[in-house]
């Protein structure tokens, strides 16, 4: 069977096995609350916003964008004023006005990747005036891209269609200020990563942060998938200059998503049922060394609370809080509530 035709035999047998439950309903029957009981919320836990999906940090850390709803419009939050103002909602660029993803970006801009469909959408620049429409690139991305915030000209790698591979390209500009991918090239091919004894490795990949300070290495999420282990995810790295790939997780039993670097770049945020077992109806976040050790230390307990789970974390720039979602079972990508962590205020030593 070709590489082409087991990714697509995965990705329908994933379909099934994964169903994203809208409110009101679960993957074993139970009933599904609209949000997170307050009661169950630390104290160092707060709710920063009470709709939207998918928040980034800015570079300054002053204001956090997301996306409305999946395939929404995209917003941006200033957490001292708590001012709500839209980026995306200036231009009308049909279908693909529809968003899932916004990035900021070292030179200020942000990335945005918008179309008919979650898995049928391209990838924009909107220049931080807003003076201009969202660029279209022309190029399609599956996912999420990773794009650099500390150094320039700006890295980016993203998956193109079939979530198997990975592209690395250079974002530059031209005098008029349109933007271009310069020696885009494939980086990694998800079946031609080292094999674990045990791990049914399925091919499918997804670049999630480039690790600061130098950003010369992209963590990215490694995937699996058994009838006897369900879906799992592993924390890969993979260095530009050298090509070195390390299993920074080593959890093969578990579920490791990466999901944000900590500014000093010795440790990620990661989705994980790492204390249960349970699969990836049951995560919380976690932060995880990445020295190949699999230290970790536990940040949420959301999964201890009926079908409830903290995902999507993204890490301030000065490593003090983490932004996050909730979500229940399925395989949700997280809606509802956006919170913020303070690891001060929770004894956490900032990692």
């Amino acid at each position: 069977m070709s590489r082409c035709n087991s990714l697509l035999r995965f990705r329908s047998s994933l379909a099934l096995f994964l169903v994203v439950c809208p409110a009101g309903c679960s993957n074993d029957g139970a009933e599904v609350q609209d949000r997170f009981p307050q009661e169950h919320l630390p104290d160092y836990i707060t709710i920063l916003h009470e709709g939207g999906e998918r928040p980034d940090w800015s570079i300054g850390g002053d204001a956090i964008a997301f996306v409305t709803e999946e395939g929404g419009d995209v917003m941006e939050k200033n957490l001292a004023s708590g001012e709500v103002r839209g980026l995306s909602t200036h231009y009308d660029l049909g279908e693909f006005s529809n968003y899932y993803r916004v990035m900021y970006m070292a030179d200020g801009n942000l990335i945005l990747t918008g179309g008919p469909e979650r898995h049928d959408a391209y990838m924009q620049v909107l220049d931080a005036s807003l003076d201009r429409e969202p660029h279209q690139m022309g190029v399609k991305v599956i996912e999420g891209p990773a794009v650099s915030r500390v150094t320039l000209p700006v890295k980016i790698a993203y998956c193109p269609e079939g979530q198997d591979k990975i592209r690395f390209a250079t974002l530059r500009y031209g005098e008029d200020g349109t933007p271009v991918l310069e020696d885009d090239r494939l980086v990694i091919d998800g079946h031609d990563l080292p094999a674990q004894e045990g791990v049914a490795y399925s091919g499918m990949i997804e670049p999630q942060n480039w690790r600061p300070p130098e950003e010369k290495e992209l963590i990215f999420s490694r995937y699996s998938y058994s009838e006897a282990d369900g879906f799992l995810s592993e924390t890969w790295g993979w260095h530009r200059e050298t090509g070195a790939l390390v299993n920074y997780s080593n959890l093969p039993k578990r579920y490791a998503e990466p999901e944000g670097v900590f500014p000093g770049g010795e440790h990620t945020l990661i989705e994980s049922d790492l204390d249960d077992g349970r699969g990836v109806s049951h995560l919380d976040l976690y932060s995880l060394k990445l020295d190949g050790s699999g230290e970790t230390v536990r940040l949420t307990h959301f999964a201890d609370v009926g079908l409830w789970k903290a995902n999507n974390g993204i890490v301030s720039p000065d490593g003090r809080y983490v932004a996050f979602q909730e979500s229940q079972g399925g395989f949700g990508q997280g809606w509802g509530r956006i919170y913020l962590l303070d690891l001060e205020a929770a004894g956490i030593e900032q990692p």
